[in-house]
């Protein structure tokens, strides 16, 4: 399991855990998308200023809703 969600995150919208709990990412790649991979490495996008890095995939808290993403873009 590459993610806490241990599910296919490619082109997906999430919440994280811890500091950024209340902002959406979506998941632009990463061997961490994958439940079937080693690595655990996702690299995501925010959608409140466009900011991107990498994160643990255990790091994921949960998928965003879609009230959240509209909110996110904004």
């Amino acid at each position: 399991m590459a993610n806490s969600l241990n599910i296919n995150l490619k082109g997906k919208y999430v919440m994280l855990k811890g500091h950024y709990k209340d902002e959406v990412f979506k998941c632009e790649g990463g061997f961490g998308e994958s439940p079937d991979t080693i690595g655990s490495a996702v690299f995501v996008k925010s959608l409140k200023d466009g900011r991107e890095f990498r994160i643990s995939g255990y790091d994921i808290r949960r998928l965003a809703k879609d009230h959240e993403i509209i909110l996110g873009s904004i």
